[in-house]
């Protein structure tokens, strides 16, 4: 499963197999919880090879970086942006 920072039981509920097959089929995405695969319709299913993952990224070239980072430089880290989040979110 994903990995998060978000707070349970929020994520618990959105990370849910139950929500990420609905998602999916509200949004044309993939899930990342495996237990929703089997809840996505044959359509759903053959958008994205659940039974071997790894090649469609190998095939898409892998993810983009959201937040380029150099130091020194006027782009902040994804991992600072999250930081800044939660300190917003604690005040």
């Amino acid at each position: 499963m994903l990995k998060t920072r978000c707070a349970p039981p929020k994520c618990s509920q959105v990370l849910s197999a139950k929500a990420q097959a609905a998602t999916s089929a509200k949004n044309t995405t993939a899930v990342v919880n495996q237990e929703a695969v089997p809840l996505l319709t044959d359509a759903q299913r053959k958008l994205y090879p659940y039974d071997n993952i790894q090649s469609f990224f190998d095939k898409a070239g892998g993810f983009g970086q959201m937040f380029p980072f150099k130091a020194g430089s006027k782009y902040e880290s994804y991992d600072n942006i999250l930081k800044g989040w939660e300190k917003f979110l604690k005040a």
